[in-house]
C-alpha cells in the first residue's frame, strides 16, 4: 500500500490530473462487471441445455436459480434463447467500455507527456542562470525526452495495474460466493507466489535507477562530443573517443539486458503456479466440495479468466517498478527547476534610466571560497558610452550579467536611479537591455526573424536598416532568398563574423535604452570593425542610448566617455582614456604593451 501511495504522489507531483486515475477504474470495473455477469449467464445456459425440457426453474441448483430468478425479475422469460440474448449482449457492452479504455489511456498519455515537456520547458526558461549554467545539456535533453516518454509510460501502466487488481478483485468475489473454501486455496497459492517474487521487484526496481543513470550519462557524452568533432578530429582522438562511447553504450546495454532477464523470470516462474491453481481445483472440487459439473465448469472458465489477468498484473507491476527511475529523475527535475526558480519579486514598472546607474559595494560569489566581485562602487551616466576592461576572468561579464538581473549580488545594491534594481518588474527592465555576447546564440530560423526575435512588430524597413548599421545586410542580401534564407543550426552556415553582425542587428534593432556589447568587435574583420565602431558612435549622438561594452581590444575604445578597470574582481581604476594614460595603472601599462 506504502509503494502504491507513494507512486500515486509522484504522479500528481508531475501533473498527472485527478480524474485520470477513476476514469480508467470506473472503465475497467464495468467492462469487468459486464463480462463477469455474462460469463455467469453460462451457467444457466449449460443446464438449460442438459436439463429435461419441462423442468422447473424451482429444480435448478442454487446459483443457476439464482440468476434466474434475477431475470425473471425484470420480465423476460426464461429460456435458452433469451439467456444467450442477454449474455451476448452484456459481452457487447463489455467491449464498449473496452473500446473507451484503449482510446483512453494512450490518449490520456500523450496529454501526460506533453504537459509535462511544456512544464519543464518553462520552468527551465525560468530558472536562475546559475542552474543553468551548473546543469549539463544533455541530461536536460534526455530528462525532457526519454525519462518524461518512461515516465509517461509508468502512468499508463500504474492505471493498468490497478484497474486489473479490480478486474482480479471482482472475479474473485465471485468465486467467493460459488465456494468460499476453494476460492481460499487458490489464494494462498497466488499469495505464495507473490512472496517468491519479492527479491525479483526489488533487482527490477534497483535496476530502474541504473537505466535511467545510464541513460542521462550518454546523452550528456553525446551532447558534449558532437559539440567539439573538431577539437577531436585536430587531436585524432577518434578512436579514444569512440572506446568511450563503447563504453557508456555497454554499460546502457547490460542494464537493459539485466531489466529483461528479470521480467522474463518473473513470467517463467507465474505461470505454472497458476496451472497448479486449475489442477488443484479440479482435484478438489467435486470430491471434497460438493461443487456440480456445472459449477466447477464455470469455476475453471472463471479461473481460466483470472490467471492471465493476474499474469499481467504482476508482469505490469513489474513494468511500473521497473520505470520508477525514470519517474523519480522527472519529478526531481522539476523540483529543482521549481527550486531554482529566478527571483522576479520587482513590480515597478521600468522606463529607462535618467540619472545613473550605481553599484553600492556590490559582491558576487559563484563558489564560497572565492568572491568573483568584491565591494563595486561605481556609477554609470546615462546617454553615455561606458567600457568594462581588465584581465581575463577578472569578473566584467559577470559585472554586466547582474544589470539585467541574470545574477543577483550576494551583498550591497545596485539603483537605477533611486530604484533598487530588485525593485523593478524584470520583463519591463529586460526589454529595456539589448544584449549581445560574445559568442552570440544562434537558434535555426530566417534572417528576419532572427533579427527581429522579441520585436516581431518591428516593420522590415528597420530591420534591414538595423542590419545596414550591423554590416550584415551586404552579405543576406545576396542569399538566394535574401532574409527569408535560413541562417542554420547555431548559425552553421555562417562564418564567426557574420554571426556577430547579425547578432548586432538584433541588438540595434530593439527599442532599449540600455546597449551591452561583450567584445562586439572580436569576429569582424577591420572595415566591419571600423564600421561598427563608427556605428556606435552615431547611436551615443542621435539615438540617445545608454551603452556599456565589455572590451580586451582596448586600443579601440579611447573614444568612449568612462572606461572601468575591474582587476581581481574589485575597481582598479575609473576614468576617460585621456585620463587613464597618465597614470599608470594596468590600462596604461597594457597600452603600451600593445604597441
Amino acid at each position: 500500500m506504502e509503494t502504491i501511495t507513494k507512486f500515486y504522489r509522484s504522479f500528481k507531483a508531475i501533473g498527472l490530473p485527478s480524474k485520470t486515475i477513476p476514469i480508467v477504474l470506473l472503465l475497467y470495473c464495468f467492462g469487468t462487471l459486464f463480462e463477469s455477469v455474462g460469463i455467469g449467464m453460462l451457467l444457466p445456459i449449460f443446464e438449460i441445455i442438459n436439463a429435461p425440457n419441462d423442468q422447473n426453474i424451482a429444480n435448478y441448483s442454487g446459483l443457476s436459480k439464482t440468476i434466474m430468478d434475477a431475470v425473471a425479475t425484470i420480465g423476460i422469460s426464461i429460456n435458452l434463447q433469451n439467456l444467450l440474448a442477454i449474455s451476448f449482449s452484456l459481452f457487447l457492452l463489455r467491449q464498449i467500455f473496452i473500446y473507451t479504455r484503449l482510446v483512453y489511456l494512450p490518449k490520456t498519455k500523450g496529454n501526460f507527456i506533453k504537459r509535462i515537456r511544456d512544464r519543464a520547458f518553462s520552468r527551465y526558461l525560468k530558472a536562475d542562470t546559475t542552474y543553468q549554467d551548473s546543469t549539463p545539456l544533455g541530461k536536460i535533453i534526455n530528462d525532457l525526452t526519454t525519462e518524461v516518454d518512461r515516465a509517461g509510460n509508468a502512468a499508463i501502466k500504474y492505471m493498468v495495474v490497478g484497474g486489473q487488481i479490480l478486474n482480479a478483485s471482482i472475479y474473485i468475489i465471485i468465486l467467493t460466493f460459488m465456494s468460499a473454501k476453494i476460492t481460499l486455496s487458490v489464494l494462498l497459492i497466488i499469495c505464495f507466489s507473490t512472496i517468491i517474487l519479492r527479491k525479483l521487484f526489488k533487482k527490477v526496481r534497483s535496476t530502474s535507477f541504473l537505466i535511467s543513470g545510464a541513460n542521462r550519462n550518454l546523452s550528456t557524452f553525446l551532447a558534449e562530443k558532437i559539440k567539439s568533432t573538431r577539437l577531436i578530429r585536430l587531436c585524432s582522438n577518434e578512436n579514444l573517443e569512440t572506446v568511450k562511447i563503447e563504453n557508456q553504450t555497454g554499460t546502457q546495454r547490460d542494464n537493459i539486458v539485466n531489466m529483461q532477464i528479470f521480467l522474463a523470470r518473473t513470467s517463467v516462474i507465474i505461470e505454472p503456479i497458476f496451472v497448479l491453481s486449475v489442477f488443484v481445483l479440479l482435484f478438489t472440487s467435486k470430491k471434497f466440495f460438493g461443487l456440480s459439473t456445472g459449477e466447477t465448469g464455470l469455476f475453471i472458465i472463471i479461473l481460466l479468466r483470472i490467471i492471465p489477468i493476474i499474469k499481467e498484473l504482476v508482469e505490469n507491476s513489474q513494468s511500473v517498478i521497473a520505470l520508477y527511475g525514470s519517474l523519480n529523475v522527472v519529478e526531481t527535475r522539476l523540483e529543482e527547476m521549481n527550486q531554482a526558480k529566478e527571483r522576479r519579486d520587482g513590480g515597478k514598472i521600468f522606463h529607462g534610466i535618467r540619472k545613473s546607474i550605481e553599484f553600492k559595494n556590490v559582491s558576487f560569489t559563484y563558489d564560497k571560497n572565492r568572491r568573483t566581485l568584491k565591494k563595486i562602487n561605481v556609477k554609470i551616466l546615462p546617454k553615455q558610452i561606458t567600457a568594462v576592461v581588465g584581465p581575463t576572468g577578472s569578473g566584467k561579464s559577470t559585472f554586466v550579467d547582474l544589470l539585467p538581473r541574470l545574477r543577483e549580488p550576494d551583498e550591497g545594491k545596485i539603483l537605477f536611479d533611486d530604484n533598487i534594481l530588485s525593485s523593478l518588474d524584470i520583463t519591463t527592465l529586460r526589454k529595456k537591455i539589448a544584449y549581445a555576447p560574445q559568442n552570440p546564440q544562434i537558434i535555426n530560423t530566417t534572417f528576419l526573424e532572427y533579427i527581429a526575435y522579441g520585436n516581431k512588430d518591428k516593420s522590415m524597413s528597420s530591420i534591414e536598416r538595423s542590419a545596414r548599421l550591423s554590416g550584415a545586410h551586404e552579405f543576406i542580401s545576396k542569399k538566394p532568398k535574401g532574409y527569408k534564407t535560413f541562417v542554420g543550426e547555431d548559425g552553421g552556415n555562417l562564418s564567426g563574423g557574420q554571426r556577430q553582425k547579425i547578432d548586432l542587428a538584433r541588438v540595434l534593432l530593439r527599442d532599449a535604452s540600455i546597449l551591452i556589447f561583450d567584445e562586439p568587435t572580436s569576429h569582424l574583420d577591420l572595415k566591419s570593425r571600423e564600421s561598427f565602431l563608427k556605428t556606435l558612435r552615431k547611436l551615443k549622438t542621435k539615438i540617445s542610448k545608454t551603452i556599456i561594452i565589455i572590451a580586451h581590444d582596448i586600443q579601440k575604445i579611447s573614444f568612449v566617455d568612462k572606461i572601468i578597470v575591474i582587476k581581481n574582481g574589485k575597481i582598479a581604476k575609473i576614468g576617460s582614456h585621456k585620463k587613464l594614460i597618465q597614470s599608470k595603472n594596468w590600462y596604461s601599462e597594457t597600452l603600451k604593451q600593445n604597441k
